[in-house]
């Protein structure tokens, strides 16, 4: 500090944008990005989250991001993939929720329109009402997005919230006498997930009485009959028109019903504008086609940390399963995709850039997790001249340094490529990981 202090006036000072151990000309590294594309990267679901199958019921524990991290959290903004662009800003297309790909791994395959009614299910997801909500359903909002032509809709669709309506009552019948009916009363279920149909207060006992099929109280009754008038039946996806009636198993006086449902209205979780409205929708779609699965979002993740390399790198690209090359060949000792060393120095720019970023996003997934495969892949790679060479000249340099970063959801499951090396860290039967459990 005081030799700065101490030079002239006009001395330029500047601070160089590298560290100081590696000066201004390093020599680029060599990356190899391994990605996992066995067949659990289709999943929509964490390992540290849920253990089943499914991943997808209509269930807050797989529909909510609190027991779900990989789901829809509306607080979160999804944007599309990173594009070979040097421009940070500049990302693959957003979503369409018209059309959004429903595939686990494609952007362009099994397009849906998701405010269609036979894809609705698709769409839910909840939102927790308390702090801690754990596995109550009762302390979330559920939401799903369906067409629309409301006010406040966009493009044709919207997102809705389901809760409490009433449809009818409470209303009062002044009396029935015994052994006698009510009138037949016919109840619009306006499109409810479920219908309640409650009688209470008044004397005697009446039995409640409802028709799923018909408006005319005849056929496929469900009963409610106990021994006061506190009568409660719940109809779940009724039909447009059901109907009820009250029977006086001893004559009734005064006797209360009332009809409630659980019904959607056009409602985001911040809001209903239509602003609000056509910022959920896309957020919706970008997660949906972007991030939903273990594969999106595994890309997704690459895609961002790889755009912030600049040129003077060297980047490759592989799948455990050798994929995307000329063949796959997983005991072989070619990456999909090797440092393109004879192009531009394989730097990571220009072609080099793009056809990376182009196999990321069109890996797939299937089969099983040869995690020690690929790794000893890598090894045999970085072990070939290849690597080492400086440009089409075929020169080397020695001292390059070589990475291989292989992202993977799990445990390998399956040896293909793989040699066994044995005991190689130590002479004796104390490897390494043994050492260090004892140390720790």
């Amino acid at each position: 500090m005081a030799t700065l202090a101490g030079l002239p006036v006009h001395a330029a000072t500047s601070f160089p944008d590298y560290p100081l151990l590696t000066g201004g000309n390093a020599i680029p590294p060599n990356i190899m990005l391994i990605l996992d594309d066995s067949g659990s990267m289709e999943r929509s679901w964490m390992w540290a989250d849920t253990d089943t199958s499914d991943g997808t019921a209509d269930s807050v524990k797989d529909r909510s991001y609190v027991n779900n991290s990989l789901y829809y959290n509306p607080a979160t903004r999804y944007l599309p993939w990173r594009t070979a662009s040097l421009d940070l800003n500049d990302r693959l297309s957003a979503a369409n929720f018209r059309s959004v790909s429903n595939s686990a791994t494609s952007l362009t395959a099994s397009l849906i329109d998701s405010t269609s009614s036979s894809h609705e299910a698709k769409t839910y997801f909840y939102i927790p009402k308390v702090p801690n909500p754990g596995l109550t359903a009762s302390n979330y909002d559920k939401y799903r997005i369906t067409s629309s032509n409301s006010s406040t809709s966009y493009n044709g669709g919207v997102v809705q919230k389901l809760g409490p309506a009433t449809l009818m009552g409470p209303t009062t019948i002044s009396s029935i006498s015994l052994e006698n009916w009510s009138n037949c009363i016919v109840v619009s279920t306006n499109g409810a997930e479920s219908v309640t149909i409650e009688t209470s207060g008044g004397t005697g006992d009446g039995d409640l009485y409802v028709y799923t099929r018909r408006s005319d109280c005849s056929d496929d009754e469900t009963t409610s009959t106990g021994s006061t008038n506190a009568e409660s039946v719940t109809i779940n996806s009724p039909r447009a028109t059901i109907s009820f009636r009250i029977y006086a198993y001893s004559a009734v006086s005064n006797i209360r019903y009332t009809v409630t449902a659980s019904a959607w209205s056009d409602m985001t979780p911040s809001g209903n504008t239509g602003a609000l409205q056509q910022a959920e929708l896309q957020n919706f779609a970008n997660w949906y086609q972007y991030h939903r699965t273990r594969n999106k979002m595994a890309k997704a993740g690459a895609s961002e940390a790889f755009g912030r390399l600049g040129k003077n790198y060297r980047v490759g690209y592989d799948t455990i399963w050798n994929r995307g090359g000329s063949s796959a060949n997983t005991g072989g000792s070619t990456p999909s995709y090797p440092i393109q060393w004879a192009t531009n120095g394989g730097l990571f720019e220009g072609a080099n850039r793009e056809t990376f970023y182009t196999r990321l996003h069109g890996t797939g997934a299937s089969d099983g997790t040869p995690l020690k495969g690929a790794l000893q892949r890598a090894a045999r790679y970085f072990a070939t001249d290849d690597p080492w060479k400086v440009n089409s000249t075929g020169g080397m340099l020695t001292c390059r340094q070589n990475f291989a970063i292989l992202t993977t959801d799990g445990y390998w499951n399956n040896n293909s490529g793989y040699s066994s090396v044995g005991n190689a860290d130590a002479a004796t039967n104390r490897d390494v990981r043994q050492q260090c459990a004892t140390v720790s």
